[in-house]
């Protein structure tokens, strides 16, 4: 006589995965999962609850854990955030001092970056662009003290212009 096969119906842990990076000015972590729908609960470093909606605004570095919870079964995730700014900044001053000493684009997912001077001539380019640029041309000739034009091209399309100053002064 053999038993009867005993199958535990107890369903799959979620995977939990996370996005995060600018909206408009603001810095946003998105949590997803691969199956069903979930319920999300968002605690900081010092496990305040902040937020029960998939999105959370965040607004200053530090780890972040989300509980999602799909048909009672929980898997929790970290974020750590070393906050980006979702501003592009309005000046470079590559002096080597830790400040501003490269222009950072870290949270925007910022597809391609170009720099061109006073004479809209292109003087730096990079795809993929995070946080490279340190007031040098693509060969890496220092560029002086001046204004200098770029165009950011962002996720959908978005394209974003304006100037950018290098102060190479201490």
């Amino acid at each position: 006589a053999s038993s009867p096969l005993v199958v535990d119906s107890v369903p799959p842990s979620p995977i939990v995965s996370t996005v995060s990076g600018c909206n408009g000015a603001v810095f946003e972590i998105t949590a997803s999962v691969d199956f069903g729908t979930a319920t999300y609960e968002w605690y900081d470093s010092s496990s305040n609850l902040i937020g029960t909606t998939a999105t959370i605004v965040i607004t200053e570095s530090g780890t972040y854990e989300v509980r999602a919870t799909v048909n009672s079964c929980t898997t929790i995730e970290f974020v750590t955030v070393d906050k980006s700014p979702c501003v592009i900044p309005k000046g470079v001053s590559p002096n080597n001092d830790g400040l501003n000493d490269t222009w950072n684009l870290s949270g925007l997912n910022a597809k391609k970056v170009q720099i061109f001077n006073r004479y809209g001539v292109e003087v730096y380019s990079k795809s993929d662009y995070t946080n490279e640029w340190e007031g040098k041309t693509n060969s890496g000739d220092e560029l002086p003290s001046a204004t200098y034009y770029y165009v950011v091209s962002l996720p959908a399309g978005v394209v974003k212009t304006g100037w950018v100053y290098i102060n190479r002064e201490n």
